[in-house]
């Protein structure tokens, strides 16, 4: 895949999926390594392509961070907006996830990325826990120890203020990490 296909609204949206810079950044930076310790960091959405950095550039506007045991990215907003648009159907329950109580299985040989299937896992996990809020859910943090290579859990955890959720990750019952959305 090019980088500029990475920089496409997905289905109706009208701004870059976080999903999209996560994949971005693991496929086309991180390369064939095991990442390790990640921390993801999806800042800000936009509406515009944007460009990669290893060094922190404070005039420009942070998009998202990623930091591993290895390598350090920063994703910056340019003045260019996306002018392309993909086909894109979420990651259903039944197909991509199961949903019991307060966890979500994720099955990771969906068709989907690891990354689209875990946010869209949670996304539906948050719309049942907490029916009554009109807002989207979103994708605002990931912790990993690493990228999991078979199915995984997520159990919500708790709510941590007014509009931010969280929830721990398991592979195989072994905790391997943390995601966080918030509202949009």
């Amino acid at each position: 895949m090019n980088k500029n296909d990475y920089f496409a609204y997905k289905g109706d949206r009208d701004y870059l999926h976080g999903t999209s810079v996560f994949d971005l950044l693991i496929n086309e930076y991180i390369g064939p390594e095991q990442p390790e310790q990640i921390d993801f960091i999806f800042a800000k959405s936009t509406p515009c392509i944007c460009t990669v950095s290893k060094d922190k550039q404070p005039e420009s506007t942070l998009v998202a961070s990623y930091v591993d045991s290895n390598n350090r990215f920063f994703m910056y907003e340019t003045h260019e907006r996306i002018s392309n648009r993909v086909k894109y159907t979420e990651p259903e329950e039944g197909h991509t996830f199961e949903i019991h109580g307060s966890e979500a299985s994720i099955t990771t040989n969906s068709g989907y990325s690891f990354i689209e299937a875990l946010t869209g896992a949670y996304k539906c996990l948050l719309t049942r826990l907490f029916p009554d809020i009109p807002k989207k859910f979103v994708l605002a943090r990931l912790i990993l120890d690493y990228l999991p290579a078979t199915s995984c859990t997520i159990r919500y955890k708790r709510k941590i203020s007014d509009r931010f959720y969280e929830a721990v990750i398991y592979e195989n019952d072994t905790e391997i990490g943390h995601i966080y959305f918030g509202e949009k």
